[in-house]
């Protein structure tokens, strides 16, 4: 088996290997994700912000803290807005796993580890197949 099963796993703020948290892993070069057994790929700043998230687990981060940890350099941040359009691409990645983003109305986001229902995985993989459920 290759090392995609198992890439490593590195803190979003200095790089350095971490251990997985509750079977997640985080492989930032290749742009990946494994949770529950399954590879889930992301853009460049998507995989940074589930990273960031990730490395804070149950914790709710304000979007200040997060676009600071993505974009170190104040003249380079974007608006906050383009949390919210990653945060859309990165819910429907993570569909039908134990990971999810939560936002915390007035305070920010926070990942959660929260195992998904038989259906609501079933639904997930129906969507993510293509197929309509009947």
């Amino acid at each position: 088996m290759t090392d995609h099963a198992h890439p490593t796993v590195g803190c979003p703020t200095c790089g350095q290997d971490v251990a997985d948290v509750r079977g997640v892993r985080i492989d930032r070069k290749r742009r990946a994700v494994v949770v529950d057994g399954q590879v889930r790929l992301f853009t460049g700043k998507q995989i940074e912000l589930v990273a960031v998230l990730h490395a804070a687990l149950g914790r709710t981060l304000s979007r200040g803290f997060i676009l600071d940890a993505l974009y170190p350099i104040e003249a380079d941040q974007p608006d906050d807005q383009i949390i919210k359009v990653m945060l859309v691409h990165i819910r429907k990645r993570l569909a039908g796993t134990s990971l999810g983003v939560e936002t915390v109305w007035g305070e920010g986001l926070r990942m959660v580890y929260a195992p998904p229902s038989a259906r609501e995985a079933r639904e997930a993989a129906e969507r993510a197949s293509g197929e309509v459920a009947a």
